[in-house]
C-alpha cells in the first residue's frame, strides 16, 4: 500500500514542477500552493498511518503472547483435570473433547471457556467442618430432642 501512496505523492510533485515550469498549466484549477498543501497533507496522512500500523503491530504481538500464555495455561489445567476426574466417566468424556493441539487465537479463547463451564457441572467437595481457633476446645453442636 505504501508503494501506491509514494507513487501518488511523486505524481503530485511532478504536477507541481510542471506548474512551476509552465505558467499557464493549471490542472483542475489547482494552484501551486494548493498542490503543496495536498503534498503536505499526504505526507502527514502517511506518517499517521505508519504510526497506527506500528501501534497495531505491537498490539498484535502482545495478543499473540497472551494467546500463547493462555494456551499453556489451558493445557496445564487440562492435565490436572484429566488426573482429578479420571474415575468419573462423564467428566472424562467432556475433558477428552477439549482441544489441546491448536495454537490459533480463536481456539485457545474457545478452549478457555469450556473448562469454566465444565467446572459448574463437576461434583463439588463436601463442606468441611468449621475450624476452631488454636487453643480453644471444639464444642459439640447441640443435639435436637426427638
Amino acid at each position: 500500500m505504501l508503494d501506491e501512496y509514494d507513487f501518488h505523492i511523486l505524481q503530485l510533485r511532478y504536477i507541481r514542477e510542471a506548474m512551476n515550469d509552465f505558467v499557464n498549466y493549471r490542472p483542475d484549477d489547482l494552484t501551486v500552493a494548493l498542490v503543496d498543501a495536498l503534498i503536505a497533507g499526504a505526507k502527514t496522512t502517511r506518517t499517521d498511518f505508519l504510526n497506527a500500523k506500528t501501534d497495531f503491530d505491537l498490539a498484535m504481538g502482545g495478543r499473540n503472547s497472551a494467546v500463547t500464555n493462555l494456551h499453556d495455561a489451558c493445557v496445564s489445567v487440562f492435565g490436572i483435570m484429566k488426573t482429578r476426574f479420571r474415575k468419573d466417566i462423564v467428566s472424562s468424556e467432556v475433558i477428552a473433547k477439549l482441544p489441546v493441539d491448536d495454537r490459533t487465537p480463536a481456539t485457545p479463547c474457545g478452549a478457555a471457556s469450556p473448562p469454566a463451564s465444565f467446572g459448574a457441572s463437576c461434583p463439588t467437595r463436601p463442606a468441611a467442618p468449621p475450624r476452631s481457633r488454636p487453643g480453644t476446645r471444639w464444642t459439640r453442636p447441640p443435639s435436637t430432642p426427638s
